[in-house]
């Protein structure tokens, strides 16, 4: 008898499972399960710095961050 069996190769087997590892990552990020992360620093105590009118001079003002809802920026100790 001369049977041929036909297999999935090796290689086909890994890049179907890092294909898959991928596929899952991107759902999670586009799902908005990791914008957790996003809104912890884009916020001011995120960074580590205070909503103030003005900041001092041992303090740095930073950008994009929620204390321009208050009119306020938001100061890091430097």
């Amino acid at each position: 008898m001369n049977k041929k069996s036909q297999g999935l190769p090796i290689n086909m087997v890994i890049l179907l499972i890092l294909a898959l590892i991928v596929l899952v990552v991107l759902i999670y990020i586009f799902s908005g399960k990791a914008g957790i992360f996003s809104r912890t620093t884009t916020t001011c105590s995120g960074k580590g710095g205070v909503c103030l009118k003005e900041c001092t001079s041992t303090q740095m003002q930073t950008i994009g961050t929620d204390c321009a809802k208050e009119n306020k920026v938001c100061c890091l100790e430097t």
